[in-house]
């Protein structure tokens, strides 16, 4: 797991979900693994809910968007996040 610092100009899950957005299986299995990975790492975020999961689709060799494959989520918002101790 890596931890970045960057803008994401994406839309949440929660706004992608209420616009009927497709892989939605998809980004619920990312996002149970990122939360797996938090734990792991005794991190404890606080509040992740789906406006706190962010969606950047890959782009082409253009640069517009590609939705034909699936979305890579990220989690942001980690002002209230905090070590839950372990190793």
């Amino acid at each position: 797991m890596s931890v970045y610092t960057r803008v994401l100009n994406g839309p949440s899950v929660a706004k992608w979900e209420e616009e009927d957005g497709v892989f939605q299986r998809n980004i619920r299995n990312q996002i149970d693994r990122i939360k797996a990975g938090l734990e792991e790492l005794n991190i404890e975020h606080c509040h992740t809910h789906d406006d706190n999961f962010v969606i950047m689709f890959p782009r082409k060799d253009n640069g517009e968007v590609d939705i034909s494959k699936p979305p890579r989520v990220y989690v942001i918002d980690f002002d209230q996040a905090k070590s839950s101790g372990g190793g």
